[in-house]
């Protein structure tokens, strides 16, 4: 055999045996992470889920997860762990218990739950959003004796409207089973971590709330090139701390802009606003304090509120707000300012 065949042969034997180690690394890498997520990882084996159709929807998702599940009596003390890229909004048996927004290198958000459980039926349901469309959740409750009453996986639903679901009327049959990433430590999600506990919801989100901010239509002045884009500015009056409400929505569009600014003139934050279809109330995951806030590429009038939040959750928010701008680097983001010609 000529020196070319030997060659041809072992270079054949070589990417033989170097595939099926790939396969072998693949198939033990497919067996041992469930094992690292059950028995290492405070998330006790949940798995990373979403809508389907995420990665085909680069405008953005927006959609409730829910989980139900059973248990023989009400537990004494209760705890969920959550961690949603990029929103969430979490409600237990329809108690609204609390929201977040996602950030590089954030730990679970930790929700101590007292007297949401029921001996029973009980449901988890979470209102999330990606303004890219692909996301992830990840859930885990447990109870008494750090008994584990529900995991995020593929039992879990994905519904498009609200109604009847946080509530619990609907059936979770009618859902639309969800796509399972995979158990963690994963991609840019990393390896989940305990964080701080968040402070509770203390009160149920009402349906409509009294409009406490004044609104006009600002004209800014042109550049000479393209028209200039009006957009609404809501004045509060004052800083106030809350998350921020928009409400009389109609369906189109779905997606728009909202800007924070310590004065008219400025930005100094900036928000992607998603609908789901029928949606008229619109809030933020996150608290502020906030004065001016500006709505861009929504033509329609509507109306602005604030949901009182406390001072404990507004430093948290404005902590990871801070972690969001300056990424995984440490480098502050350019500010964004905006000199507005105002009438």
């Amino acid at each position: 055999m000529s020196n070319a065949g030997r060659a041809f042969r072992l270079d054949r034997r070589r990417s033989l045996i170097l595939l099926g180690a790939l396969i072998l690394l693949g198939a033990a890498e497919r067996g041992v992470r469930p094992l690292v997520s059950r028995f290492l990882l405070p998330t006790r084996g949940s798995q990373w889920i979403w809508a389907p159709g995420g990665l085909e929807s680069p405008d953005g998702l927006a959609f409730f997860a829910v989980g139900d599940f059973h248990i023989d009596r009400a537990p004494t003390e209760a705890r969920l762990q959550i961690l949603a890229d990029e929103e969430y909004f979490l409600f237990v048996n329809g108690h609204r218990i609390g929201s977040g927004a996602y950030f590089a290198g954030a730990h679970l958000d930790s929700y101590g739950l007292q007297g949401e459980l029921r001996a029973g039926w009980n449901r988890v349901a979470v209102e999330l959003r990606s303004g890219r469309g692909a996301g992830g959740l990840l859930v885990t409750l447990t109870g008494d004796e750090d008994e584990t009453l529900l995991l995020s996986d593929g039992s879990w639903r994905t519904f498009y409207d609200d109604a009847g679901v946080v509530e619990g009327s609907r059936r979770l049959g009618d859902g639309v089973p969800v796509v399972v990433w995979q158990s963690p430590p994963t991609g840019g999600w990393g390896i989940p971590r305990i964080g701080p506990d968040r402070p509770r919801a203390k009160e149920p989100f009402p349906r409509s709330l009294p409009m406490i901010s004044r609104s006009e239509l600002v004209e800014p002045a042109g550049d000479g090139v393209s028209p200039p884009i009006p957009f609404t500015l809501f004045d509060f009056g004052e800083p106030r701390v809350g998350h921020l409400v928009l409400q009389e929505l109609l369906n189109e569009p779905r997606r728009f802009e909202v800007s924070l600014g310590a004065t008219p003139e400025t930005i100094d934050e900036k928000w992607t606003v998603l609908l789901r279809e029928g949606q008229g109330l619109w809030r933020h995951s996150e608290a502020r304090s906030l004065r001016y806030v500006r709505v861009e590429g929504y033509p329609i009038k509507m109306r602005a509120a604030l949901i009182p939040a406390p001072s404990e959750l507004l430093a948290q928010d404005e902590a990871r707000a801070t972690r969001r701008r300056i990424g995984v680097f440490g480098l502050d983001r350019p500010s964004r300012s905006a000199h507005l010609a105002l009438p």
